[in-house]
C-alpha cells in the first residue's frame, strides 16, 4: 500500500486483477450450477413418445440461461448423422422466472419448427409441462416429458438407439 496526502492508493501486484477476475467468475460459475442441480426443472427427461432423453441444464454459453439438449434418440441409421445428432441443442434460451423457466425456444426436428417456449413443473411429481407457442401462449399447445434417472436406456428391443458418450 501506497501512502499520499490524506488518500490511500492501493497498488495490486501485477496479475492480480487477472486472478481476482477469475475468482469471481469460477464463484459465480459454481453458484449457478449448485442452484441448477437443486432446481426440479433440470436433468434428464424422457420426451412425451419415449424415444429420446434430453439433458435440461445451464446453457454452455450463457451461464443466466437453461438450454436442453439432445443425448439420446433413436438411432437414424447414419453413423455421422447420429454423432451431429448429438448434444444438438433442442431448446435454449429459457430463463428461470418464479418457478418456471420462460422465454425460451423450442426446436422441433420432426417439422424443422422453432416455437416459444414456457417450462413448468408437471402435476406429477417427476413430469414436466412444455407450452410450445407461436405468438400467443394460450394458443399453443403442452407437451409432457417424465424425469429419467439415466439417459442411457433401452429404446424398444427392435430399434436401436444412440446415446451420447461424449
Amino acid at each position: 500500500m501506497k501512502l499520499s496526502g490524506n488518500t490511500r492508493t492501493v497498488i495490486a501486484p501485477s496479475g492480480t486483477g487477472k486472478l481476482s477476475f477469475r475468482v469471481l467468475v469460477t464463484t459465480i460459475a459454481a453458484s449457478v450450477s449448485v442452484f441448477a442441480h437443486a432446481n426440479p426443472l433440470t436433468g434428464s427427461w424422457l420426451t412425451e413418445d419415449g424415444n429420446s432423453v434430453v439433458s435440461i441444464g445451464v446453457c454452455s454459453d450463457a451461464i443466466d440461461r437453461f438450454c436442453g439438449y439432445l443425448v439420446r434418440f433413436p438411432s437414424t441409421g447414419s453413423t455421422a448423422l447420429d454423432r451431429a445428432m448429438c448434444r444438438f441443442r433442442l431448446l435454449g434460451g429459457l430463463r428461470l422466472t418464479g418457478d418456471d423457466l420462460a422465454d425460451g425456444w423450442f426446436f422441433d426436428v420432426e417439422s424443422g419448427n422453432a416455437y416459444s417456449l414456457t417450462i413448468r413443473a408437471g402435476e406429477s411429481q417427476g413430469t414436466l409441462d412444455l407450452r410450445l407457442f407461436t405468438q400467443v401462449e394460450l394458443f399453443g399447445k403442452t407437451i409432457h416429458w417424465t424425469r429419467s434417472e439415466t439417459p442411457v436406456m433401452p429404446v424398444d428391443d427392435k430399434q436401436q438407439s444412440t446415446t451420447c458418450t461424449f
